[in-house]
């Protein structure tokens, strides 16, 4: 008896136990299971087998954890993977062990298209705490994203209550004001307006009574041998205001306002560098009466206008072009510009390059400089000579441009103030408008230098000698390349010569390389060759539209890199399976330049050094082209420029060596020998008048077929009216690499390299 009551008695303390533990496990919540199951098709999982190469390490397990994570859009970092680890351990031997087994190929395939259609359920665990622990702070979360809703609705009641205690105190001086019978006269409309309380409206409708009880007034004094012709009275605002009877015995009332020349034009230049239509300024003119008519306005500007002469160029091109020789006589005439002519010559620089209005609208602008005013590498500087839409290839511009290139090439000397000047002229471009008006192929040819006949493989040898002048060293010439022009095609010494130049009066040697172009397609190479390095490091091999670049590391270094310098537009994308991205303007290469951080960039380099000094010496090779150096600093310069060249060809590749490196170190220090600093003979100036003349299209034309003429017509009103009507700066700008004040900047100086 005494057994069975102990047996009762433990059996007793055991459900206690039980029921207890039973009544300790929480309750579990649909919201916050203690599990996920997540559905993964078992070919998915077996291409992280064959990834893996079955070897079922944990490193490799939790690789493949991971993996399934990402596709299905979950962190890592929530889940516990020591009881999921040995479910898909077992699962991955499962699908190895069946695919190991199946040794036809048959057999294969229809295991891997069984596989295609079965899913397999993975449980993981939560590891962020029990289920009631994370829903508690799912409702924090929500109680503080209330709280912030309550504060914004605080402010927001807050300021409406200030605005009614603010409205309300006015209403309150009102009533006040009303109240009192000292402050306001007698009527429903309240206190009388005074002449200061008055709109432009109300004035002008009262002098006009005004005017009519005049007339009124004349009318009564009209008799036999008496008839008033003026009345002047003063308005409202102080001016003086005259009634006039003419023949007809009809009134008519005019303001006194002498408007004079100056006023016309100060009005013009406002218009025209601000955009402002004759519609808006008809408005505005309206309503103040103090600013000149909008018709004097338009009469005036059609008197400037008639002062520049263009042309048609007529064929099967849309253009305008100016006499050259009669603007230069025109410029030269100036006082201010006598120091321009040196020992009775005055040397130009003709210059042209495409430009695009919109998608479709392709334009040539040529223009030139006088070589030597202070303003030749500025958009002041270069004198539109014509603007032509057409594509940009030799044939194209010799047709459009037929007559004045016949006036340029036959224009020897002019006479100013009775003084024969003579005329040297330069041409000046990018390489593609200079090849394409010497006659020369493009830069793929063998042959593609317009200064030499150096082959496309003998630019990386710098042991060799080439000239723009000396025939012996490979030296073009005029008559060279019009003979070699006539050849067939299959001829080796043909030397890419395809047509006689347009500008035949100019010889090679005055062909003057830019320097702006060379320095930028010089730092596109450097920067391809580093983004190059970066992408091999990145091992991207194929892209898809889908491809996150942010896996890219290395890429995205770079790209950090350039905005930190304040480039916050620039960024790669992925277009065609391609990465891309936008070229960098001047400013922003200088930037880079200046800036350029390679340990940080391509810290792994096998040629870091090399790299180094390349971005290092290339720096100072670009600064010694702001001064005039000697014959000895020349040789030098040209020196240090093939060793550049060298190291280029043997940290790359020879085939890498592109022509403007090979303008670069040849046939830059030949013209630092003939003709000075070659910064004079820059396109910044060209290029700038570009955007100017692509934002004048948009902006000051109708779109028309006069829109090209309009905008030769308005940079003519520029120039006429910029020296009497600009207003003068608040303060002077001091240059910071001449140390002048003469109205340009560091940017626009023409001693600057690029």
């Amino acid at each position: 008896m005494d057994h069975i009551l102990g047996s009762c008695l433990v059996l007793i303390i055991i459900c206690t136990f039980f029921s207890c533990q039973v009544e300790a496990i929480p309750p579990v919540d649909p919201n916050f299971p203690h599990f996920v199951e997540i559905d993964v098709s078992d070919s998915f999982l077996f291409t992280i087998v064959k990834e893996i190469h079955a070897h079922f390490s944990a490193d490799n397990l939790r690789t493949a954890l991971r993996r399934i994570l990402v596709r299905h859009n979950m962190s890592f970092e929530n889940f516990n993977f020591d009881l999921s680890l040995t479910a898909l351990e077992s699962k991955l031997r499962r699908l190895w062990n069946s695919w190991t087994s199946k040794r036809s190929g048959a057999h294969q395939k229809n295991l891997t298209k069984k596989w295609a259609k079965s899913v397999y359920r993975l449980k993981v665990s939560h590891k962020t705490g029990t289920p009631t622990k994370r829903r508690l702070e799912e409702e924090v979360n929500k109680e503080k994203v209330k709280r912030r809703q309550l504060e914004k609705d605080f402010v927001k009641v807050n300021d409406r209550l200030a605005k009614c205690t603010e409205e309300n105190c006015e209403l309150e001086r009102k009533v006040i004001r009303l109240s009192n019978p000292v402050k306001r006269k007698k009527g429903s409309r309240g206190r009388a307006k005074g002449k200061k309380d008055c709109s432009k409206s109300q004035k002008r409708r009262r002098k006009r009574q005004k005017i009519e009880s005049v007339k009124e007034t004349l009318k009564d004094l009209c008799g036999p041998g008496l008839k008033p012709c003026k009345f002047y009275f003063e308005d409202e605002d102080g001016e003086t205001v005259t009634v006039t009877l003419d023949e007809n015995g009809v009134f008519d009332e005019k303001e006194l306002l002498k408007v004079t020349e100056d006023d016309l034009d100060h009005m013009i230049y406002i218009m025209d560098i601000h955009y402002i239509t004759d519609s808006a300024y008809h408005e505005i003119a309206q309503r103040y009466s103090k600013l000149p008519r909008a018709h004097a306005v338009i009469r005036r500007r059609h008197e400037l206008n008639e002062t520049c002469e263009t042309f048609d160029v007529g064929g099967d091109y849309e253009g305008v072009y100016r006499s050259l020789k009669s603007h230069l006589i025109s410029n030269l005439s100036d006082p201010s510009k006598s120091h321009l002519i040196e020992d009775g010559k005055v040397k130009i620089k003709i210059s042209g390059d495409g430009t695009r209005a919109g998608t479709k609208k392709h334009m040539i602008n040529v223009s030139y400089t006088i070589i030597g005013e202070s303003t030749c590498a500025s958009e002041r500087g270069n004198y539109l000579l014509a603007i032509v839409q057409c594509p940009e290839t030799g044939e194209s511009i010799q047709k459009a441009l037929k007559n004045l290139i016949d006036e340029f090439n036959s224009l020897t000397s002019i006479e100013v103030n009775g003084k024969t000047i003579e005329v040297e002229k330069f041409l000046g471009g990018d390489l593609k408008f200079l090849n394409q008006v010497t006659g020369i192929g493009g830069f793929a040819s063998i042959f593609s230098c317009l200064w030499c006949k150096c082959p496309k493989l003998d630019r990386s040898d710098v042991s060799k000698d080439w000239s723009m002048t000396d025939v012996n060293k490979g030296a073009r010439t005029v008559e060279e390349i019009t003979q070699c022009s006539q050849k067939a095609k299959s001829s080796k010494t043909r030397y890419n010569c395809n047509t006689p130049p347009i500008f035949s009066s100019i010889p090679v040697h005055r062909i003057i390389p830019d320097t702006l172009h060379l320095f930028l397609r010089i730092m596109d190479q450097l920067v391809y060759q580093l983004t190059y390095f970066l992408q091999t490091c990145d091992n991207i091999v194929r892209l898809t539209p889908n491809t996150n670049l942010q896996n890219c590391t290395n890429l995205m270094r770079f790209q950090t890199f350039v905005k930190d310098l304040g480039i916050s537009d620039w960024k790669y994308e992925i277009n065609d399976s391609k990465i891309q991205a936008r070229s960098f303007t001047g400013p922003e290469h200088r930037r880079i330049l200046a800036n350029i951080d390679l340990d940080f960039l391509i810290p792994n380099h096998p040629k870091l050094a090399q790299i180094k000094s390349l971005w290092a010496n290339f720096k100072v090779l670009v600064g010694q082209l702001n001064s005039t150096l000697s014959t000895v600093e020349i040789d030098n310069f040209q020196s240090s420029v093939k060793s550049w060249v060298d190291l280029y060809s043997r940290v790359y590749l020879a085939k890498d060596v592109t022509p403007y490196m090979h303008v670069f170190a040849y046939h830059v220090p030949e013209v630092m020998r003939m003709y000075g600093n070659p910064t004079f003979f820059c396109q910044q100036g060209l290029e700038k008048l570009n955007d100017l003349v692509t934002k004048w299209y948009f902006r000051s034309t109708n779109f028309g077929k006069a829109s090209l003429q309009q905008i030769m017509f308005k940079q003519h009103r520029l120039r006429l009216l910029e020296e009497k009507c600009k207003r003068a700066p608040k303060w002077k700008v001091t240059c910071s690499i001449c140390k002048k004040q003469d109205g340009h900047n560091k940017r626009t100086c023409p001693s600057r390299a690029f």
